[in-house]
């Protein structure tokens, strides 16, 4: 598997930035940034990602209950309803 680096050039930093911006648990930062490349394949436009991660913001408000977000990303919570 080959591992693109994620930069500015190629729009994955400036995705993943906002995905960051917007996500209420600001933890584990690397590890989360090598999520968003795992699933990048899956993932839907960010504007979507930013509208889900939103909604799970309203939904989850206890910090302790509120996933990391690598294993946000990794679990593909984005799909929940």
């Amino acid at each position: 598997m080959k591992i693109v680096p994620i930069t500015e050039s190629n729009g994955q930093l400036a995705g993943f930035n906002l995905f960051w911006s917007v996500y209420p648990r600001k933890e584990a930062k690397l590890d989360a940034m090598r999520a968003w490349e795992a699933t990048k394949r899956i993932h839907p436009p960010i504007e979507e990602m930013v509208a889900a991660v939103n909604k799970y913001s309203r939904l989850c408000t206890d910090r302790e209950f509120t996933a990391l977000p690598a294993t946000w990303l990794r679990a593909g919570r984005w799909m929940d309803e």
